[in-house]
C-alpha cells in the first residue's frame, strides 16, 4: 500500500514509481479526535462532530470488540479477510499484510491481514499459513467448535 506501518509514514517508493506527488496526500492523523470537522447543517439539521474515521476492515475488527492482541475477525464482503490484532506491525512471508488498524491517542493497534476472493483460496491460504496440515482436518476443526453463533 501507500502507507508503511513500519515507519508510520507514506511509502516514498510508491510515489516515485508512479510519479505521483506525495504532497497531494492527506496528513496522517489518529483515528479519533476533533480533527475531522463536522457535518453540514442541512444533512441532520445541525452540525454533528465527526469523531472517528476508519477503513472498512479496521472498523469491522474494532466494532466487533477485537481489541486484544491475538483476537481476530473474518469479515466477508467484497473480499474475504482474516484480520488478527497485533501490537506491532507483523512481517510475514505467508501472505499476511501488515496494516495499521487504528490509532487512538498514543496507542496504535496493528492488524495482520490475509485476503482471498473466494472460499477455495481461503482454504488453500489457511493451509499455506499452517493453520492445518491436511484438508480432511477441516471437518474435525469445524465440528470441534461448541457454538457457531448461528452460522
Amino acid at each position: 500500500g501507500m502507507f508503511d506501518p513500519f515507519t508510520m509514514s507514506y511509502a516514498g517508493w510508491v510515489f516515485s514509481i508512479f510519479n505521483i506527488p506525495e504532497s497531494m496526500m492527506p496528513k496522517v492523523v489518529s483515528s479519533s479526535g476533533d480533527h475531522f470537522g463536522v457535518t453540514v447543517s442541512e444533512l441532520l439539521g445541525t452540525p454533528v462532530p465527526i469523531q472517528a474515521v476508519m477503513a472498512d476492515q479496521s472498523a469491522s475488527v474494532f466494532g466487533s470488540g477485537c481489541y486484544s492482541e491475538g483476537t481476530a475477525k473474518i469479515p466477508l464482503g467484497t473480499g474475504s479477510f482474516l484480520d488478527v490484532v497485533c501490537r506491532k506491525p507483523h512481517a510475514s512471508m505467508n501472505g499476511l499484510v501488515p496494516l495499521v488498524g487504528w490509532r487512538i491517542g498514543e496507542e496504535t493497534i496493528y492488524l495482520a491481514e490475509g485476503c482471498a476472493h473466494d472460499t477455495g483460496q481461503i482454504i488453500d491460504w489457511g493451509k499455506s499459513c499452517q493453520l492445518f496440515e491436511d484438508y480432511h482436518q477441516l471437518s474435525e476443526i469445524s465440528t470441534s467448535v461448541p457454538d457457531s453463533g448461528g452460522l
